[in-house]
């Protein structure tokens, strides 16, 4: 029996030590990342991506990080199911969240049966939990579980001609608005493991931010149903996971993509759960500015989207959103904030002030963490990537 780490990225990938001591676990085996590559010089001397892990046994035992900072969502809940899959015969260990909306303990056990047994290590509470076969949860891991492995290959074995307009239309029964000529249909070639890094870290960021998308139409009190688009989507995870979940207010989604891989990818990762959608998930591929609106649009999106624009483009189609909003929509902007560790894209990031203005002339600008389920005070956003929420009012 081996004890694997999952953990965010590669600083954070060796479990505490105290908490290995005090449930006696077995010698510590290969870490797993959320975030790129561990790559040499770990001290697990182990390349993993926790979304396609391998070298795991039945009988193994796992350990989540801290650095997860796991959220009370289906979205998180089936992830978790999703790895005591892989140790039907040994132990998932699980660190209780402390941060507003953090999943805890007790939550699990729907999904998980009840632990057998619950640690106290160095002030945080650890559930530790049987692994048990998978069971379907309705949310997008359902179609990682089941295809993700098939698609990263896929991807890898790509053609330029799998990525036609006809192709893309004919071949999924998702629908796809009319096409526009300014797709962009290049073929990049990234090995497994760079696809094994880059579907870790997009699956984990797509579950925070439908997480926190939840809470936010709950608080601003969003009357369904109402149409979602956003602008830039990649895969289209976002808008599929609020379809799928009954509790939220959204009736359908619509992704406004420019390169055609994304919508490739989520049609692809989806297989025959794309015929239950119906119209309800949509892409738009081609240029943005081309969008002709939503007739009840309820909720606008842009997720670390608006900066790969030029302003002028990207102040254009928030002005063309907000016009469409119905009374009590909003628009939701999620932007890193121009900093030095993101050296390939400082120069297009917003500043603070930047944002705030872009964003501060359709009515007063409230912020949400991005983490966490609660409203921020302006003195506490400073630099901080956060939501940023305008409500339409009547």
């Amino acid at each position: 029996m081996t004890t694997h780490h999952f953990a965010r990225n590669r600083d954070e990938i060796e479990p505490p030590s105290s908490l290995v001591t005090t449930l006696d676990l077995g010698a510590v085996g290969r870490g797993f990342t959320m975030q790129g590559a561990l790559g040499p010089g770990s001290a697990l001397g182990i390349d993993g991506h926790a979304l396609l892990p391998h070298g795991i046994e039945a009988d193994d035992d796992l350990i989540c990080a801290l650095s997860l900072s796991i959220l009370d969502s289906p979205g998180h809940v089936a992830l978790l199911s999703y790895w005591a899959s892989l140790v039907p015969h040994g132990r998932l260990v699980v660190p209780e969240s402390v941060v507003a909306g953090g999943l805890r303990l007790g939550t699990l056990e729907t999904e998980l049966g009840a632990p057998s047994d619950i640690c106290e290590v160095e002030g945080r509470r650890w559930g530790i939990f049987r692994g048990r076969p998978w069971r379907g949860s309705n949310t997008v891991i359902d179609w990682w579980h089941d295809r993700g492995g098939e698609v990263a290959t896929a991807q890898h074995e790509l053609q330029p001609v799998d990525l036609r307009a006809e192709s893309l239309e004919t071949n999924w029964p998702v629908t796809f608005m009319p096409t526009g000529k300014d797709v962009i249909r290049s073929v990049d070639r990234p090995s497994p493991r760079e696809l094994g890094a880059a579907w870790s870290y997009q699956v984990w960021a797509v579950l925070a931010k439908i997480a926190v998308l939840r809470w936010i139409l709950r608080e601003f009190e969003v009357e369904g149903p109402v149409d979602h688009v956003d602008l830039g989507p990649g895969s289209g995870l976002v808008g599929a996971e609020l379809v799928l979940d009954p509790t939220v207010a959204v009736r359908c989604s619509m992704g406004l993509e420019l390169r055609a891989i994304g919508p490739w990818s989520g049609c692809r990762l989806a297989g025959a759960t794309i015929s239950s959608l119906g119209d309800l998930w949509r892409f738009r591929v081609g240029t943005a500015s081309t969008w002709s609106g939503s007739p009840r649009l309820g909720l606008f999106t842009a997720l670390g989207s608006l900066f790969l624009l030029p302003r002028t483009d990207s102040a254009a189609i928030l002005e063309h959103a907000w016009d469409s909003l119905l009374p009590g929509g909003l628009l939701v902007v999620h932007e890193n904030i121009r900093h030095e560790r993101f050296a390939a894209d400082q120069a297009m990031m917003f500043d603070r002030v930047e944002l705030e203005d872009l964003l501060g002339r359709f009515g007063p600008v409230q912020h949400v963490a991005a983490t966490a389920y609660r409203r921020l005070q302006p003195d506490q956003v400073g630099e901080k990537t956060i939501f940023r929420v305008v409500v339409k009012r009547s």
